[in-house]
């Protein structure tokens, strides 16, 4: 499944990362509080798989009650769902510190790491567009999901040219700060408090989640504009230094023209379903990505992952001869399995690559 190079390339791969957000520094108390409780036998990646379970439990609590993005749901699946991301912010951010006190960190812990969190941002845009209730508005809700995963990719196309991850000042801890404030808000208030009429027509949620898209662009113009920047710097090679953005605009194309010609609205009536297929995909080609950074190989110009989405098109286009919400179902179901099965197919080969285990510390013994 990976080739030779790429597995020579991770390798020689050594993390890197600067930059340093705003509330980090506050954090980081309790994360060295936390991770001194932690025993040493807990691999880092079961601490990031773990937070992980903890993400889905409470994304997908919000999804059961509000599959159309606009119901109210329970007070106490609100509180879960902000508990949840505290729990997954706090382990995502403790991982990476037990692999280093227990001595076995390993590019397969960073690739395990970084493939848990692009499926967990699709979850977390989606969760809080129920938190705000959203769906009455669908080119919000759309154009916050492509713009926030939009940042998260643009970010790692960033690190494949200059080979460094860069933070920002307004970085993801904030951005889950403020998702777990709007789930804690909706909890003690109520979700109506998203629904008030606010400026020029648009209720408190969608003026609150406009302001976060505006800063969000500006950030993913910044990182794109840094990938182009960074074509030079020898991590990879300059001609390819584009690669990147042609299997994400492949499906970004493909989503923006099934919102267009949709013949019969679907996508906006059942925007979570049509959102949860678009971030399973994005994960998928955000996990590609990475790869491709930390080995310094070229990014495939072309992910399989994106054809159930393009059938749905066809079939869009063909006046919807297969009735729709089978038809997403079926690719969310493919769009998964696909995702799950590639991710354990090339831990396993790395893990052995490397002769580690992805679950538990220590080096495979023949």
């Amino acid at each position: 499944m990976l080739s030779t190079d790429l597995l020579r390339g991770l390798d020689a791969h050594k993390y890197s990362c600067s930059g340093r957000s705003l509330t980090e520094p506050l954090f980081q108390v309790f994360w060295n509080w936390l991770i001194e409780l932690m025993p040493l036998w807990i691999a880092p990646n079961l601490i990031t798989f773990i937070g992980l379970i903890f993400n889905i439990i409470g994304s997908v609590t919000l999804f059961w009650f509000c599959p159309t993005v606009t119901e109210e749901a329970p007070a106490w699946s609100y509180f879960l769902a902000a508990i949840c991301l505290f729990i997954y912010q706090a382990l995502d951010a403790v991982d990476g510190k037990q692999a280093r006190r227990t001595q076995s960190a390993s590019p397969l812990g960073e690739l395990f790491d970084h493939g848990c969190d692009a499926l967990s941002g699709g979850l977390l845009i989606l969760s809080t567009m129920c938190v705000l209730r959203i769906g009455g508005s669908s080119f919000v809700l759309f154009s916050s999901l492509l713009i926030e995963l939009g940042v998260f990719y643009s970010a790692h196309w960033r690190a494949y040219t200059s080979g460094t991850l860069q933070f920002g000042y307004i970085d993801v801890t904030e951005a889950q700060l403020a998702m777990m404030l709007t789930s804690a808000a909706s909890g003690i208030w109520g979700p109506d408090l998203w629904t008030t009429p606010a400026l020029l027509g648009l209720t408190v949620g969608e003026v609150f989640i406009q302001s976060v898209n505006i800063i969000a662009t500006l950030v993913m113009l910044n990182n794109c504009r840094h990938a182009y920047l960074g074509r030079h710097s020898g991590h990879c090679k300059a001609e390819s230094w584009l690669s990147p953005a042609v299997p994400y605009a492949t499906l970004l194309a493909t989503t923006c023209i099934i919102l267009f010609v949709s013949p019969t609205g679907f996508e906006f009536r059942q925007p979570l379903l049509v959102g949860l297929v678009y971030a399973v995909i994005a994960a998928q080609i955000a996990s590609r990505l990475v790869v491709a950074h930390m080995s310094k190989t070229p990014m495939v110009l072309f992910d399989i992952s994106v054809v159930p989405l393009q059938v749905i098109l066809l079939n869009a286009l063909l006046g919807a001869p297969v009735p729709e919400f089978p038809a997403y179902l079926v690719c969310l179901l493919i769009a998964s399995v696909n995702l799950f099965a590639t991710a354990g197919l090339m831990c396993r080969e790395i893990a052995t690559h490397m002769g580690i285990y992805v679950f538990t510390i220590g080096k495979c013994v023949d």
